[in-house]
């Protein structure tokens, strides 16, 4: 057998210094095989220049070169080993036997074909095989090919969202956005851990809203008895709504967590089974879009206040003005001081103590108890931030480090909504309609902050359970600095019905 003649030569091809199949073999002039390393190493820790193996001596050291036939040899018996040591308890039959076939004992990736110890032979002895990459027996080679190439399918076609060869890559998606394989199953990976963390973060905006309403609840029951059941109505409805949101994020999670389970295996197999798995791979990779491409303002909570419960709050309604005072001197405040822009040039002003480093501006007026409600005109606007702040807030910096229990705003910026307040990292909101007016309604003594989408009725974001200890409060306008025509429009404090 061609087995038995292999591991019989295997004999022959071991370095009796190291005890291991030899490495850069050399032959001494005694005709016994070492090591290149080894024998160097031996003789630079010797007087004399003898054999290891028979003790034949030498008058001087031999210079010894690399016996490239044994060489040869040892690296077959090293691949032949290796395929002996890995070889797969399956039934796998060798694809180049005619007539009875006999077991497969290797896999060629290259050739995408099985060999018995006879047919084998070659990839151990001939040149242009020897590179060829051996593994166990596999099944399934063929389902890795493409059927109009029949090469193996390690390509990524973008454009088309296919998985081809090279051969397709030639002709059907020449000038396409074409990766590999390998590539685009990486870039899926960061992918599907993104997805896991947004919403894993929207579903706990989702836990934190519910808990917040649920305390503006009971203060708007507390406040107009009257209403309870118009009021308890539309909470109920609204807990539903985002039960059903937390149990669809839930399942998405535990879905993506399955596929990175499986992308992460597909990482820790070695080359081989990764070719086996390949199907499973492609099977996988073609299942992610749907789940990546979800939209999560889908799952943004429909909660529109009752007419009668925003015009309660609109009762609450306070004449404010802008202090020209506290505003950036880049900024220019009409002089009703109802709005304030972003001017083309910055103001020849003195730099106040209480003047805003950042692109912002208070109200003169600032409330120490009670309730107060004020809403700002942001239509057109790009970006911009709308709240209230401590009349002790650090002006010098900008609101993402200054708004430590000083603040409390929202913010458009980039596109992207976000809630600052009592922490300075923020968090995103997901708005279901983008508001033209916000309207913020303050009750200091029950610790709330609650801004409003005016027009839709829509309760944007709640902060309750706050503790103000007596701070002055002041309405906070912020419009930001890029210079884009749609932010240069004013930000407007709008007029209100005040209760008489």
């Amino acid at each position: 057998m061609a087995a038995a003649r292999l591991l019989l030569s295997g004999e022959h091809l071991v370095c009796a210094i190291c005890l291991d199949v030899v490495t850069k073999p050399v032959t001494t002039p005694c005709g016994h095989n070492f090591c290149k390393a080894c024998i160097q190493h031996y003789w630079n820790t010797r007087v004399i220049y003898q054999c290891p193996l028979c003790n034949a001596t030498f008058p001087t050291r031999p210079q010894m070169q690399v016996n490239t036939v044994m060489s040869e040899l040892a690296i077959g018996h090293k691949k032949w080993a290796q395929v002996l040591e890995n070889q797969s308890a399956h039934d796998i039959l060798c694809d180049i036997c005619s007539a009875r076939k006999d077991m497969a004992v290797a896999s060629c990736l290259v050739c995408l074909a099985s060999f018995c110890e006879t047919h084998l032979e070659p990839h151990l002895r001939v040149a242009g095989l020897r590179g060829h990459t051996l593994s166990a027996p596999l099944s399934g080679l063929e389902d890795g090919l493409c059927k109009n190439h029949h090469m193996l399918i390690d390509l990524y076609c973008k454009t088309d969202q296919a998985f081809i060869c090279g051969g397709c890559m030639t002709t059907d998606h020449n000038n396409h956005h074409v990766v590999l394989l390998e590539t685009e199953y990486d870039s899926k990976r960061v992918e599907v851990q993104s997805a896991i963390n947004a919403r894993s973060q929207r579903l706990g905006e989702l836990k934190l809203f519910t808990k917040r309403a649920r305390v503006f609840n009971q203060q708007l029951i507390r406040s107009r008895p009257d209403l309870v059941a118009v009021i308890g109505d539309l909470f109920r409805a609204v807990e539903q709504q985002v039960e059903g949101f937390i149990i669809e994020l839930n399942m998405d999670i535990a879905e993506l967590d399955k596929k990175r389970d499986d992308l992460e295996h597909h990482h820790c197999l070695d080359e081989h089974h990764r070719l086996v798995d390949h199907d499973r791979l492609v099977l996988l990779l073609s299942s992610l879009p749907a789940l990546l491409n979800k939209d999560l303002k889908n799952t943004v909570v429909d909660f529109k206040l009752p007419e009668v419960t925003l015009q309660q709050l609109k009762a609450c309604a306070v004449d404010v003005t802008l202090d020209p005072d506290t505003a950036h001197r880049d900024l220019i405040v009409s002089p009703d001081g109802k709005a304030v822009m972003l001017g083309a040039t910055p103001q020849d002003v003195p730099d106040a103590r209480k003047r805003f480093k950042h692109h912002a501006v208070l109200s003169k007026e600032g409330f120490r108890s009670g309730k107060f409600y004020f809403e700002v005109q942001v239509k057109g606007k790009t970006s911009w931030a709308v709240g209230v702040a401590s009349a002790s807030l650090n002006r010098k910096y900008p609101i993402s480090m200054s708004v430590r229990n000083e603040c409390w705003v929202i913010v458009l910026d980039a596109g992207q909504y976000r809630a600052y307040g009592s922490v300075s990292s923020g968090f995103n909101l997901f708005v279901k309609e983008k508001p033209q007016a916000v309207g913020v309604f303050v009750d200091h003594d029950a610790g709330q902050v609650s801004f409003h989408n005016v027009a839709a009725k829509d309760l944007i974001y709640v902060f309750s359970g706050l503790t103000f200890n007596g701070r002055v409060l002041h309405p906070y306008l912020c419009t930001r600095s890029d210079r884009s025509p749609s932010d240069l429009e004013p930000l407007t404090i709008t007029s209100q019905s005040l209760p008489n």
